[in-house]
């Protein structure tokens, strides 16, 4: 089984989240999948997932929720849009739509982490999405179908 944990984000600020989370695997040794980096996702998202397995996709959100909170996102419907001023522009929520309408999407996950508005979470707040993406792995690797949409 192949499977990718995809961050997203670029080199700014509180958007660098999910390439800290891939880091982090990686210096936990996280061998059970492809780990790579996305700079601004827009389409280039559809063509990183194409061929996986299974997907697991983290981001930084903005939210109500305090900074810090994790939100697992299971539905293109749930994803936030990103405002004129995002980063990424054409943001995960269109790419995932896109891939679901070209039909070229895995079983996916998004790992949202809150961050506060310019600044970088701190060590507990990633400790905790590395946990969550492996969870996550783990539940795909075995086919859980809970794990995976549920």
């Amino acid at each position: 089984m192949t499977g990718l944990v995809l961050g997203v984000g670029s080199p700014a600020d509180s958007d660098r989240v999910g390439w800290q989370v891939v880091e982090g695997l990686a210096a936990e040794g996280e061998a059970r999948v492809r780990l790579e980096a996305l700079d601004r996702p827009g389409p280039g998202l559809v063509s990183a997932v194409t061929g996986a397995d299974f997907a697991v996709i983290v981001d930084a959100v903005r939210s109500q929720a305090c900074p810090g909170t994790l939100h697992r996102l299971t539905a293109i419907d749930q994803l936030p849009v990103p405002s004129s001023t995002s980063t990424h522009g054409f943001g995960v929520a269109e790419a995932l739509a896109l891939g679901e309408r070209l039909e070229q999407l895995p079983p996916w996950v998004v790992i949202g982490v809150v961050t506060p508005a310019g600044s970088l979470p701190g060590e507990a707040v990633l400790a905790d999405a590395v946990g969550a993406v492996q969870r996550e792995v783990t539940a795909f690797s075995m086919g859980s179908a809970e794990g995976i949409r549920g």
